[in-house]
Order: C-alpha cells, then sequence, then structure tokens
C-alpha cells in the first residue's frame, strides 16, 4: 500500500514501512496463500495443514485477530479507503452461485453484508458510499448496507475495466464473453454506464488489449495503439516500436507499461 510493503515466503511474513524499516516478522503454521495491506493492517490468507483456510489480520504490532470463514471460499479480499476490509466469498453450503461482499472497518467491525444471488462477480469497484458490483449478469450499484441503487443487464460480456470521469458517474467496459471469451482478438467493446445509453465500438482487425485510462477507452491491434473517448470517438493513434506481449497500468492509469 502506500504506508507499508509486505514480503511473504510460505511461513513467515515480514512487515516494513516505505523507507525499508523492518516493523515485524510473523511466523504462521501452514502455507501462506496470499497477503494484502492496508495503511496500518495486514491480511494473510492461511492454508491450514488440516485443509482448512483462514483469514488473519495483522495490527500495527503484529498481533493477531482471525476473521471466521466457516462455510465460505474467499475469491478475493483485500483494503480500500485506508484500513477498510472487504472479502469477497462464496456460499459453500449454497446450491445456486451466491456471492457474498463483506466490509469492515480498520477495527474490524462489520460495515456491511451485501449477498449477490444467483451468479457469480467479475469484479468489484469501491467509492465512498457504494459500490459497483459486476455480476455475470448485472452490473450493480449497491450501497453498503445492501441497497441496491440501480442494475443494467450485462450477461455474456466480460467486464475490462472502468474509469470515472470528473463530471460524471463511471464508465465500465465489456467486451463479448460466452462463446467468444477464447477468441484471439477482441470484435467489439461495449462502453456503458447505469444511467445513460451504451456506446458500442467496432475494434480494427487484430485488436488483442483494451484498457480504460484518463476518461478514454485505449485498444492495441498489433503494435498500433488507438485511443477513444467515452462517447466511441476515435481521438489518436500510435505507431508502437513493437508489439506488446502484455499490458500494465501503471500511475493510477495514467501510464502503461
Amino acid at each position: 500500500s502506500s504506508k507499508q510493503v509486505a514480503v511473504y515466503s510460505d511461513t513467515q511474513v515480514q512487515c516494513y514501512d516505505v523507507s525499508s524499516n523492518l516493523k515485524y516478522a510473523k511466523e504462521f503454521v501452514g502455507a501462506i496463500q496470499s497477503v494484502r495491506c492496508g495503511d496500518t493492517y495486514l491480511a494473510v490468507h492461511v492454508k491450514e495443514s488440516s485443509g482448512l483456510y483462514r483469514l488473519v489480520v495483522l495490527d500495527a504490532a503484529g498481533n493477531d485477530h482471525n476473521i471466521s470463514l466457516e462455510g465460505k471460499y474467499v475469491v478475493d479480499y483485500g483494503y480500500y479507503q485506508g484500513d477498510n476490509l472487504y472479502l469477497h466469498t462464496l456460499d459453500g453450503l449454497s446450491v445456486t452461485p451466491s456471492a457474498m461482499i463483506e466490509t469492515m472497518d480498520g477495527s474490524l467491525n462489520s460495515t456491511g453484508k451485501i449477498s449477490i444471488q444467483g451468479q457469480l462477480l467479475q469484479n468489484i469497484v469501491f467509492f465512498p458510499d457504494h459500490l459497483y458490483a459486476v455480476g455475470t449478469n448485472h452490473l450493480y450499484d449497491i450501497g453498503y448496507v445492501g441497497d441496491q441503487r440501480d442494475s443494467k443487464l450485462i450477461y455474456g460480456w466480460n467486464y475490462f475495466g472502468y474509469v470515472q470521469p470528473k463530471n460524471g458517474e463511471p464508465m465500465f467496459a465489456f467486451v463479448p464473453g460466452g462463446a467468444f471469451s477464447g477468441s484471439e482478438n477482441i470484435t467489439t467493446v461495449r462502453l456503458c454506464s447505469l444511467s445513460g445509453s451504451d456506446v458500442y465500438i467496432q475494434m480494427k482487425a487484430n485488436t488483442q488489449f483494451v484498457f480504460m485510462g484518463n476518461d478514454k477507452l485505449f485498444t492495441i491491434a498489433e503494435s498500433v495503439l488507438t485511443s477513444y473517448d467515452l462517447t466511441g470517438k476515435e481521438t489518436g493513434s500510435y505507431q508502437l516500436p513493437f508489439a506488446p506481449q502484455k499490458i500494465h497500468s501503471v500511475g493510477s492509469g495514467s501510464h502503461i507499461g
């Protein structure tokens, strides 16, 4: 995070501040699966020798606090807005897909439990007083107490990113899913907000990468980078010195590697 760094092996986590000073080291019994950093807390996902999983939160001094995962499978977890923790879990006892988004403050007090029934989640986007849950069927705008504010059908489309314009609501990007999800090239991009009309942009031949940043959609076809505004209008085209193999967004979406 912006305040600390975690380095871990299968059995030990070391926590450093951003000046490389060691704050503490913590040994675990079992195999560490992953670690997430907040401003002052760490969350550690551990698989015990029995095969069960547990989530441990370490405070600023390295003291541990366990979070119960009984009957749940952890899909994702992490920190948003400082030390606010979220858990994205699946109900291990449900017959149909049942996703749960749980949020907690820095003291691990529950601040919200949001159930998404009958579908899986592709992504979760957090804002100060609400979140967007990107499901396999619908895009939801939901308050942290579980109140659904709006939704849009996105069945058959795979989430690819979003931007937050300064004067507007978030705009989400989707590419064809389902039978087309394994296609080598991307043929269409769908840009949508919950209140506005959707924008469908036909991609150039051999488009293999799309990403959002700086209030624009960017695409790469072979070695040509093309930008579009959020209305679908092409705004620029740039010849790259090579055909990229992988793309990383850096600098809060203002640059790419």
